[in-house]
């Protein structure tokens, strides 16, 4: 049995708790060391449990309480060299020991939980997605991706529960106020996921044993959470999935975390 909870998911700070009854981990740690605190005591977990922080990729709102939760609770870092060399001085120090270095595709394992990392495109120095087992039990976190390839494909299919990004709806950003040249950094490779594109994806990767489909790190200005969900439902319903019946599909949020929710392979 594996819990989790996406914490918070957006512009303004990410993070993912995973745990079973002996390991607790998050993937990011994007906001404040004070505002993990308070998501995690929402669904009744304490921060003191955390055995690592994983981290995606080195901008700020993945990395922004990596450093004072590793300090405050002798809690591990683990990434990969150039997110090392890209977030240090926004992490600050962090104590001999607890600064765990691997190489993108390696697999790690951090107590009953093994984590598998995988190249993705987005414009940052070295990013990753992880898949977590415990046991044959898999959650993967897909976010932040420009494009998804097959290869990577391969990686998040037959999950458990997957968390994908959905960052815009592509007309609401092409007549938002963005400039031009965000716009585009967003459109591109190295950008961001939209409704439509996440959807496509999920047609090729959800099997059977897929139980929960997270839509995360959602647009303030360029999408709305009911666009995302119906856009996503709507392609995947095409398709003959059976949406509510053979999985969830579910929005996560800037402010507040998701319900705790246990899953384990069928």
């Amino acid at each position: 049995m594996v819990r989790y909870s996406v914490l918070a998911s957006g512009s303004t700070g990410n993070a993912i708790l995973i745990q079973t009854d002996t390991t607790s981990i998050l993937v990011d740690a994007g906001l404040s060391g004070k505002q993990i605190e308070k998501a995690m005591h929402e669904i009744g977990v304490s921060a003191d449990c955390l055995d690592g922080i994983v981290i995606t990729h080195e901008h700020q709102d993945h990395v922004k309480g990596a450093g004072i939760l590793s300090r405050r609770y002798k809690i591990p870092v683990f990434c990969n060299q150039k997110t090392w060399d890209g977030m240090e001085h926004i992490v600050g120090e962090i104590k001999t020991g607890y600064q765990e270095i691997f190489c993108t595709g390696d697999r790690m394992e951090i107590g009953n939980l093994a984590l598998e990392s995988f190249a993705i495109s987005h414009d940052a120095k070295d990013p990753v997605g992880y898949c977590v087992f415990a046991g044959n039990t898999k959650i993967s976190v897909a976010t932040d991706m420009g494009y998804v390839n097959a290869k990577m494909k391969q990686r998040i299919i037959d999950s458990d529960a997957l968390i994908i990004e959905a960052n815009h709806d592509v007309e609401m950003l092409r007549i938002g106020p963005y400039p031009w040249h965000l716009k585009q950094r967003i459109l591109s490779d190295h950008g961001h996921l939209s409704n439509e594109t996440a959807a496509e994806i999920l047609t090729e990767v959800i099997t059977a044993n897929t139980q929960c489909v997270h839509l995360a790190h959602l647009s303030a200005e360029n999408n709305m959470p009911v666009l995302a969900h119906m856009t996503v439902k709507t392609i995947l319903e095409q398709e003959q999935f059976k949406v509510g019946q053979e999985f969830d599909l579910e929005i996560t949020y800037p402010d507040k975390p998701t319900k705790l929710r246990s899953v384990r392979r069928r």
